[in-house]
């Protein structure tokens, strides 16, 4: 069944309300190093909103003519340099680029150490083959064109009486960058910042110290900021809204009331990516990326609310959860995918509503959409949710594993399991899920005789997706590590690399920073994960999606596992009487005292009938098959002797007295989705 398509009605106007000036312009600006391949969703709705109250809007990805002005004579080649600047590793050069046209020459003294840590950045990025020899003399290029890079956008905001420019992560200097040349130019036109950056005191500390932003807006805005452009087209006072920061004639900045959470989100209007999609066309980039868009189905995180994992500084306006109604969401997708032909969605939710598993992923199995999905999701789900996703499209997920080791997620407060994380990559392998995630290091307070303990299980998870890499935890504002630091028994600071940015004193960086560093006596020392960080590489490198594999399939009453795990030495395992029971029943992980249960309850007499038979029948081991077999009775004498072998050869894991098995079925889904393509 077709749904009808449900557009959400704006607010009314009250009666006899005064229309939008004419002439009255809205421009809405992304700026680098926001992604190429994905719009801003923020900006979507900002647009439709404004848009719906009869105000024209236009939204400039501005990053996109940035990633055009690349060096490289080919497009894909600018835009994988792009890809590498938008990254965290190339943070503070990135926004560095734009240092000079924010300060001037107040960070004049600071310019030969930023050059030879980008010397050494170079080196590193030279070391492990990213492509980026010249990356130096890029930068370096890309910082003396920034003037004309910055008037180029310019050039094209003189019709629009209000420019919102957003910014998020690392796009504050491109975004202060620009707000300077616009007030330098027309300083009549009024210039405004949102975005995360904005959130908290970060708004507060932008807005006083860079008198060329005229507002910030902090929080969720998504209504507050239409009814600011129209009060403003109708030359009305804007005093009052929600989430509005402004600045008195005294020079001193002054909050409105905050922005509460938006309550209801089926009353947001639906997305506009209208000129996302014809600045990708103008740029060629349809011909050589296929279309992925931002949707949202919720806001918040129904697990933070209850456990704040330490590390995530996200939700900084609020962690309640809040998600679309079901056919609401259904329409809006549909809608979405069909106006713009999309052939990826990527869902901006911090977490997938259990819900979810249920109405929407049934109604995505049948809409017949052709659409792959991307999804942030708890860890900890089971092989029948997994199946539900491959089915309803959502062919990639992140799951927030963040480490193999129990000791350490709980450190983090995941609420999950080291053996938990594996069960979901073995059922994302099964399924043809892209897993996205990395291993974190350098948790306060962790044992790191756990990193040698997970090293040396790696052998066993090679057929299994492997993490991204493994970074250093970092410190985020508004995470819980930032918030109450001596609760784990450390201090913080700025992250050392705003000061390349910013000409400020520590107390003010504190309260532009997003990104903080802890204050010890010495550095820190994570070579215990030196061994760790060996095995992934090579598992990384062993890692292919169709050769290296450990499989199963049934053959009459035994499991059969082809293990293809080390090309060079490949066996093959003959699982028999209740070593094949104990192969299903640790499809998911499975505590040892239910297992003697199950084997203690089970009918002995007809396990025995069938070991018999069995035994009878392969009383001499095919040619290449280890033979793997015992008696319920025999495993309940023995269970950790019986347990072991399947342990050794690397075909269980365990941890905690759980056992899991490690094989996918022979029958496993290729990863068809394309998402390592996208750019995203």
């Amino acid at each position: 069944m077709r749904l009808s398509v449900i557009a959400p009605a704006g607010r009314p106007e009250p009666s006899g309300a005064r229309p939008p000036g004419a002439g009255f312009r809205v421009a809405l600006v992304y700026p680098p190093y926001g992604p190429s391949g994905l719009p801003s969703l923020g900006l979507a709705l900002l647009s439709a909103g404004v848009k719906r109250l009869g105000i024209p809007c236009r939204t400039f990805y501005w990053n996109l003519d940035f990633m055009g002005e690349m060096p490289g004579d080919r497009l894909a080649d600018r835009l994988a340099l792009y890809f590498y600047l938008t990254g965290r590793n190339w943070m503070p050069f990135n926004e560095w680029v734009f240092a000079r046209l924010v300060h001037g020459e107040a960070l004049v003294d600071r310019e030969a150490d930023v050059c030879r840590r980008l010397d050494e950045a170079s080196a590193v990025a030279r070391r492990y083959g990213q492509g980026l020899s010249q990356v130096k003399a890029q930068i370096l290029s890309l910082r003396e064109r920034a003037p004309d890079l910055v008037a180029r956008i310019v050039d094209q905001l003189e019709p629009y009486a209000l420019i919102g420019i957003n910014t998020t992560f690392y796009q504050n200097l491109p975004a202060l960058a620009l707000a300077r040349a616009i007030k330098h130019r027309w300083p009549h036109k009024i210039v405004v910042l949102g975005g995360a950056n904005c959130d908290g005191e970060m708004g507060e500390a932008l807005l006083r110290h860079f008198s060329f932003v005229d507002h910030v807006f902090s929080g969720e805005v998504d209504h507050a900021f239409p009814e600011f452009a129209l009060r403003l087209s109708r030359a009305e006072p804007v005093a009052g809204i929600p989430g509005m920061l402004q600045r008195g004639d005294d020079g001193r900045v002054s909050p409105g009331p905050p922005a509460d959470p938006v309550s209801d989100l089926d009353a947001l209007p639906l997305p506009d990516f209208d000129d996302y999609i014809s600045e990708r066309e103008r740029l060629g980039l349809d011909r050589i990326q296929e279309v992925v868009l931002a949707l949202e189905s919720s806001r918040g995180c129904w697990w933070g609310a209850r456990h704040h994992c330490t590390f995530c500084g996200l939700n900084a306006n609020g962690m309640g959860y809040r998600h679309k109604d079901a056919e609401r969401f259904q329409s809006e997708v549909e809608t979405i995918v069909n106006r713009y032909r999309a052939s990826f969605i990527f869902m901006t939710d911090n977490i997938l509503s259990m819900n979810y598993y249920e109405g929407f992923m049934d109604w995505a199995s049948k809409a017949g959409l052709r659409t792959n999905f991307f999804y942030e999701i708890k860890a900890n789900v089971e092989r029948r949710h997994v199946a539900r996703l491959a089915d309803a499209g959502i062919t990639a997920v992140q799951p927030g594993i963040e480490s193999l080791s129990s000791k350490i997620l709980s450190l983090m407060r995941k609420g999950t399991t080291g053996i938990k994380n594996i069960a979901l990559l073995k059922f994302a392998r099964e399924y043809g899920v892209y897993v996205a995630y990395n291993i974190l290091v350098g948790f306060p307070g962790e044992d790191g005789s756990e990193y040698a303990r997970v090293a040396r299980e790696v052998p066993k998870l090679v057929h299994l997706r492997p993490p991204s890499g493994m970074p250093e935890v970092e410190f985020h504002r508004f995470s819980p590590y930032h918030q109450a630091p001596e609760q784990f028994g450390i201090r913080l600071r700025p992250s050392a690399m705003y000061r390349d940015l910013y000409p400020l004193p520590e107390d003010e960086l504190a309260r532009v920073a997003y990104l903080f560093e802890e204050v010890a006596d010495r550095p820190k020392d994570c070579s215990y994960a030196d061994e760790l960080a060996t095995q992934v590489a090579r598992w990384r490198r062993a890692f292919r999606e169709d050769d290296c594999t450990l499989t199963w399939r049934a053959d009459g009453g035994d499991v059969v596992v082809h293990d293809r795990r080390d090309e060079t030495s490949p066996c093959v395992y003959r699982l028999r009487g209740f070593a094949e029971r104990l192969f299903h029943l640790t499809d998911s992980p499975a505590a040892l005292a239910g297992l003697i249960r199950e084997a203690a309850d089970g009918d002995r007499t007809e396990d025995s009938h069938q070991f018999l038979a069995t035994l009878f029948e392969w009383d001499e081991p095919s040619p290449g098959e280890t033979i793997i077999q015992f008696t319920r009775d025999e495993f309940l004498i023995g269970p950790d002797a019986r347990l072991k072998p399947l342990v050794d050869a690397g075909l269980f894991y365990s941890e905690d007295g759980r056992y899991l098995a490690l094989p996918v079925a022979e029958t496993y889904r290729p990863m068809t989705a394309r998402w390592l393509e996208t750019g995203v």
